[in-house]
């Protein structure tokens, strides 16, 4: 903590000496005080009072003589003693007024010379003394300490000054350690004023510590506002109630609540901050705004460029003009924060295609006729290729190894970015050898007969390291060997900044914490690297309700309860249930990703569900059970069991179709099968990815040896990625193929059931289209009867709508269809391609999708529009 208190009136002054008043209570002499420096002039440089000016010491003219002492306080004869003023409740000392002559006396000027000549041998014998008493140590030989007591602590307790000191009763009475203890308490923060008093008393020397608390902020008020909201005025001011009072506080509130009244447009906005003290002596601090005149960009106007047009540099920028909507939207608004960061975005726009010695200079902003002009100027200078690419310093690795991480190339245009790039590769690269400390930096040089940059990667590589102790804190719930699993690093492993990274990642993607912090510090041990993780505990728990409504489902109701981290042991577990006037389903899921802290896993699931479809009802009960191993970070493969009992039931008062007739006639199927998986995901997290990919390919194998009604094998593979295209957007693609095959009797002896085709449509399959609502037809009756193949492409285009909460649109068209094999039955229709927009809420019972989708082409009888309201994502 630093010596320098908060604000004025907050500290003892600059260069005077915080007193230590000594006071004997022997009957051979007068009473004596003497003061000595606790201050700067004890070797610290603590900060001064008021208005924080150095003031020199000065004579205790002002201060009421004590009897016995000649009306003046004795002291070192040429040294100056500290004044002691009271202190206003801004901080500023207080002016006082003239002492007033003693009761009874007469005009000083009569006083008897003789009088005045015993005061002056007095004051030189005291002098004589004091000057004996400086000339010895700083340490009082044979004074000692008989009690330390604490004077003028009301709000801070009095044991916290004293622990603050190493002054203890029955040490000697050492000035240099009382300096250092008058630092000390000042660096708690809460006094404004220190003083020690020493009091002569049998035994030895009472020790008092006299303090002066700095105010409180009783409340802060705002006052003339109009149209910026309280609240926001309220969220944006740093000075606290029931805190102690600082000056910065109250003059970062006013920069920031300015800030804020210019980002909404207020230009001529001032702010100004007031401080009253109220009848229980604390502070009140009023801000008062003065809005003006809202004002919006009217033209932004671009000089000096000639590489580039006005409208690429504007593209660049938030800052843009006012438009048709301005009324209720941002656009055209001033913010100051927005076009410092379109300044810095110009400047990288030009040193990424060349311009080494462009400059963007700082806006304009003036006056005009509907609102603000703001002008920008640019410098181009000469666009500039690459020359030479050299390395430099102790590299250790070939010349071959380093440029393959380099994206510069010989005769490119000079990119910034890239080279920016090309050094976090290049320290990487040394760092993973075990040079904690490495340092590459760049070296740029202009060619002075062309427009050439020639560039080095200058290396200092530093002393090798190894991991030395990896601490974990913060998990206050999750056990320390869950958070260890998810690491790369351990301790004796050589350094390496990609297992820092990676181990960073995996505690984010485990959605356990809600921040993850890893750091590193040289170790006490030469050569070792500690590491020390801090996790903040997330909410991993939710219990959440809701309505939905799809073309299949219609309106329809959710209940959800999620843990992601069951007893702060990394396992999972949910229990689902939908209902509605056409689904009921009960889900019930556990997954535990590292048995007994092994690279297993173990996934057990059952489930309950009846299905309401235009011509039957599905009727469905059954469990799986499966055990997965990480092969590495990203890839898993698994096997698990399914065991699932479905009836296929009539609706009563609908004539079922031919296939559905068959189906019923079947009664109960008990399927049985086994499927294996392999799975690579590299996504950054598992919902709402941002980038990354996965790829899965899975077989299922129903009937043989594991009995049932049903034989068949299915496969399925699965392909998509995420890829960020600016900070806040994303593009995706999905790529799902399947294919069901009957084991025994061809397509046409159903051996397949119903319920394990294929029928697309739908938000999770092909949008634009009705559930179910895509499949072959039976030619003769024209039915679905679903399809052995199946082909989904999904692409997605994602966008911040509202940051704060979550809230997100998105563009999508997909493309699919189901088909049969052989010649009945069969369709040609080829693709059936939809496409829209929606609204995404990513909230605590996941992700909550409004889409409105339209098809390219349809079946007949297919609606053109198709509106979805559901949980969960696309794909």
């Amino acid at each position: 903590m630093p010596d320098r208190p908060d604000g004025p009136g907050t500290g003892p002054r600059k260069g005077r000496e915080t007193a230590v008043r000594c006071r004997s209570h022997r009957q051979d002499r007068a009473p004596h005080r003497r003061d000595l420096g606790g201050g700067a002039a004890a070797g610290g440089d603590l900060p001064g009072a008021g208005d924080g000016t150095v003031r020199p010491a000065r004579g205790r003219a002002d201060r009421k003589s004590r009897p016995g002492d000649g009306g003046r306080r004795s002291g070192p004869p040429g040294r100056a003693q500290p004044v002691t003023r009271p202190v206003a409740p801004d901080g500023h000392p207080q002016r006082q007024g003239r002492i007033p002559p003693r009761p009874g006396g007469g005009d000083r000027r009569r006083e008897d010379r003789a009088v005045i000549a015993r005061r002056v041998v007095a004051a030189l014998c005291t002098g004589i003394l004091w000057a004996s008493l400086l000339a010895a140590p700083l340490r009082a030989e044979g004074f000692r300490v008989s009690a330390v007591e604490v004077r003028g602590a009301k709000r801070v307790s009095p044991d916290a000054v004293l622990k603050a000191m190493s002054t203890r009763a029955g040490q000697e009475l050492d000035f240099a350690r009382v300096r250092e203890d008058v630092k000390a308490i000042y660096r708690l923060g809460y006094f404004r004023d220190v003083t020690f008093d020493a009091e002569e008393v049998p035994g030895g020397y009472r020790l008092t510590v006299v303090v002066s608390e700095k105010p409180i902020v009783g409340s802060v008020a705002i006052e003339g506002n109009k149209d910026v909201e309280t609240t926001d005025l309220r969220a944006a001011v740093t000075v606290k109630e029931r805190s102690l009072f600082q000056e910065e506080k109250v003059k970062e509130s006013v920069r920031k609540l300015q800030e804020l009244c210019q980002n909404k447009g207020f230009v001529d906005s001032a702010v100004e901050a007031a401080v009253s003290e109220d009848s229980e002596g604390a502070l009140r601090v009023t801000f008062r705004v003065t809005e003006g005149p809202k004002l919006k960009i009217e033209k932004i106007v671009v000089t000096g460029n000639l590489f580039f047009s006005p409208k690429q540099i504007r593209k660049q920028m938030d800052t843009s003009e006012k438009g048709f909507f301005s009324f209720i939207t941002d656009s055209g608004t001033f913010k100051k924060d927005v076009l410092e960061n379109d300044i810095r975005k110009i400047e990288v726009l030009y040193q990424n295609n060349g311009f080494l010695e462009s400059k963007v200079f700082d806006p304009e902003i003036a006056r005009g006729g509907k609102g603000l002009l703001l002008t920008i100027r640019v410098f181009e200078g000469k666009q500039f290729r690459i020359g030479e690419i050299r390395f430099a310093g102790e590299t250790g690795m070939t010349e071959e190894k380093l440029r393959s991480s380099v994206k510069l190339s010989k005769g490119e245009l000079f990119n910034r970015e890239k080279l920016l790039s090309d050094l976090l590769a290049l320290t990487t690269l040394v760092n993973d050898e075990g040079y904690a400390q490495a340092l590459v930096s760049p070296g740029v040089e202009k060619r002075k007969e062309y427009p050439v940059a020639d560039v080095t990667y200058r290396f200092e590589r530093g002393g090798k390291f190894r991991f030395g102790k990896v601490e974990v804190t913060g998990n206050t719930k999750t056990f320390d060997r869950v958070v260890r699993r998810n690491l790369e690093v351990s301790d004796g492993q050589t350094y390496t900044a990609t297992g820092l990274k990676e181990s960073k990642e995996n505690l984010t993607r485990s959605s356990y914490f809600k921040d993850v912090k890893i750091s590193t510090a040289p170790s006490t041990t030469p050569g070792l690297m500690d590491v020390k993780v801090d996790v903040q505990e997330g909410p991993t728990g939710t219990l959440s309700g809701g309505l939905g409504y799809s073309s299949l489902d219609k309106i329809f109701g959710v209940v959800q309860l999620t843990e992601n981290n069951l007893f702060g042991r990394g396992w999972k577990a949910s229990l689902n249930s939908q209902f509605g006037a056409r689904r009921t389903t009960f889900a019930l899921d556990f997954r535990d990703p590292h048995v007994l802290d092994t690279d297993f896993s173990l996934l057990l699931s059952a489930y309950k569900t009846k299905v309401r479809y235009n011509d039957f009802e599905k009727d469905s009960q059954g469990g799986r059970a499966g055990l997965g191993y990480n092969i590495s970070r990203f890839t898993n493969a698994s096997m698990s069991f399914r065991s699932d009992s479905t009836r296929i039931l009539g609706i009563s008062g609908t004539l079922p179709t031919r296939t559905v007739e068959d189906e019923i006639v079947k009664g109960l199927q008990r399927t049985r099968s086994v499927a294996f998986n392999v799975t690579r995901n590299s996504t950054d997290r598992f919902i709402d990815p941002s980038k990354g990919s996965l790829q899965a390919a899975t077989l299922e194998y129903a009937g043989g040896p594991m009995g049932g009604d049903s034989e068949f094998v299915k496969y399925f593979l699965n392909s998509k990625a995420f890829h960020p295209v600016t900070a806040s957007t994303v593009f995706s693609w999905n790529l799902l193929w399947g294919h069901v095959i009957p084991m025994y009797g061809g397509w046409a002896g159903g051996e397949v059931p119903l319920f394990e085709r294929f029928f697309l449509g739908g938000p999770y399959s092909v949008r634009g289209f009705r559930s179910r609502s895509l499949s072959p037809k039976d030619r003769n009756t024209g039915e679905l009867v679903g399809g052995n193949k199946e082909l989904i492409v999904n692409l997605e285009y994602q966008f911040p709508l509202v940051s704060e909460i979550g809230f997100k649109g998105v563009l999508f068209a997909d493309a699919g269809n189901s088909w049969v094999q052989g010649a009945w039955p069969a369709n040609d229709e080829g693709l059936w391609i939809g496409y829209g927009f929606g609204v995404r809420w990513y909230s605590p019972m996941g992700p909550l999708r409004f889409e409105w989708g339209w098809n390219l082409n349809r079946p007949a009888g297919e609606p053109k529009r198709v509106m979805e309201f559901t949980i969960g994502t696309a794909f």
